[in-house]
């Protein structure tokens, strides 16, 4: 009976002196890091660095369709109006009127959107040498830009 003791109380202790061995390393790593980094997490060094940083992360956008919705504009439309548009739901929806945070955050997020995909269609149009682009065309571009190539499913936070 004393030998099955012993044996459970020698595998409990190898056990305890795992576990605690493993926290001591992974509290030595965290602080080596801590103190070669200054602290913080390392910055990208150069724009490479930083744009493989940001490709990295999934992106988590609205659909394009759901931004014109919000902001209450059809196709075609001009940055002057997205413009104009937004200003006029930011203030609608701003605290000293009693609006909602979470409204704002929609209508930023579909001025988000919509800008970017502007400024995404004129960037093709340059390369491509073309002045404008139908609108379908530049849409399935600028969509394939931020589609997983395996899948084929639009990036998203898993």
């Amino acid at each position: 009976m004393a030998g099955k003791v012993a044996r459970v109380f020698k595998a409990a202790l190898q056990a305890g002196a795992i576990v605690v061995g493993r926290s001591l390393r992974s509290t030595l790593v965290g602080l080596y890091e801590s103190a070669t980094t200054g602290g913080a997490k390392r910055a990208p060094k150069s724009e490479s660095e930083a744009a493989a940083a940001a490709a990295s992360r999934p992106l988590k956008r609205i659909k394009r369709e759901e931004a014109l919705q919000i902001l209450d504009i059809e196709e075609p439309f001009d940055r002057e109006t997205l413009k104009e548009r937004y200003e006029k739901l930011m203030d609608a929806n701003s605290d000293k009127k009693g609006g909602s945070f979470y409204l704002q955050s929609k209508v930023f997020r579909a001025h988000e959107r919509l800008n970017q995909d502007m400024e995404d269609e004129e960037e093709l149009a340059k390369k491509t040498g073309e002045g404008e682009m139908e609108p379908i065309k530049a849409e399935e571009e600028v969509q394939a830009k931020y589609e997983d190539k395996e899948t084929s499913e639009p990036l998203s936070k898993k």
